[in-house]
């Protein structure tokens, strides 16, 4: 009763978000197949109603299922039956069986289409992705995360209003706790960060893509099909950025470098940093390989690690060419990221 009149004197101008359940059609549910939809409306209902009654502004949601599923039958049965929802939220992997060499986009435009048939504004919020539920090699540890990261965000901005990364860190409950700080030896890995607090090259990816400007450029790759650009600016900050990553799904392509020379159509010459996501830069888990995959860490070794993970930068000039400048070519490996950023009035620490 305490926590029911807690939450109905909130003020909630957003809302509280409340999914239920987690994937009731992937064996977190406990009931017989052929009535797991029966079992978990049921639940569903009871929830909603339980609150909307505490607060009206308290906004509830689901199927909250892995692979994109029910979301037509959950939809219509919501609306048949006068059920509140706020919102719809599912789970998807690139490593899904109805995924496509790893694109998981087309899958997630589906589902929303499939939201939209029955609604303009439900928004549809995907509260489990990453880059593959991999067990071996881990690929969450390696830099493959980081370049799918900026390679599927970049294809989503402005798409879907909310994703959520499974996990940020490798302290969770499933499956217990391998000693391993890096690739474990079974599916606990997928956190940004380590068990130590290490980051990862994912998290980095995430670090710069906050950093990123808040308006996006136009980009264009020219002759490579692995290559992928973003560019944005930041008119606080009045920074231009620039990332370029070589992504390859592993089972789609033989991965190879690629030679990459940036052209800025319209600035002349500038002055620019650049730092590296790869086998050698930011990367603490090569790291931890490269000193024999240590089971137990001292704290010296984890700050070690941590130091390791950090995006350093260095100083290159864009030259004036007709048009525009060209920052200087740089080879990026299979899996790389190469980040720019301008430093002409750079207002924030790098």
């Amino acid at each position: 009763k305490k926590e029911e009149k807690s939450l109905n004197k909130r003020n909630l101008p957003q809302g509280f978000y409340f999914e239920v359940w987690n994937e009731p059609n992937c064996n977190f549910l406990d009931a017989p197949q052929d009535q797991l939809h029966s079992v978990y409306y049921s639940l569903y209902n009871n929830t909603a109603s339980a609150l909307k009654s505490v607060n009206p502004r308290l906004r509830v949601g689901g199927p909250v299922t892995c692979q994109s599923a029910w979301l037509d039958e959950f939809l219509d049965w919501t609306k048949k039956n006068n059920v509140p929802v706020d919102f719809v939220s599912t789970h998807l992997y690139p490593t899904d069986p109805d995924v496509v060499d790893g694109e998981a986009v087309p899958n997630m435009m589906k589902a929303l289409s499939t939201v939209r048939k029955h609604s303009a504004t439900l928004p549809l919020f995907y509260t489990e992705y990453n880059d593959g539920l991999f067990g071996d090699p881990p690929r969450h540890d390696y830099p493959f995360a980081s370049a799918f990261i900026l390679k599927t965000l970049t294809e989503l901005d402005g798409r879907l209003p909310l994703l959520s990364w499974w996990t940020f860190t490798d302290v969770f409950e499933e499956q217990g706790f391998p000693p391993e700080e890096f690739d474990k030896p079974t599916s606990t890995g997928w956190g940004l960060l380590s068990a130590s607090g290490i980051p990862k090259p994912s998290y980095r990816a995430f670090e710069l893509l906050h950093r990123s400007g808040d308006l996006r450029l136009s980009s264009t790759v020219q002759g490579s099909t692995s290559v992928g650009s973003l560019a944005t600016y930041d008119k606080a900050s009045e920074d231009l950025m620039v990332f370029v990553w070589n992504f390859f799904w592993p089972t789609k392509a033989t991965p190879t470098s690629e030679t990459v020379t940036v052209f800025l159509k319209g600035i002349t010459k500038a002055h620019f940093k650049m730092a590296s996501i790869d086998t050698s830069h930011s990367n603490a888990p090569q790291a931890w390989r490269n000193d024999g995959s240590p089971k137990y860490l001292s704290p010296a070794q984890v700050q070690a690690y941590i130091e390791a993970s950090q995006v350093t930068w260095t100083n290159v000039e864009c030259t004036e060419v007709t048009g525009g400048c060209t920052l200087p070519s740089v080879v990026v490996e299979p899996q790389g990221t190469v980040i720019y950023v301008s430093s002409e009035g750079n207002k924030q620490e790098l």
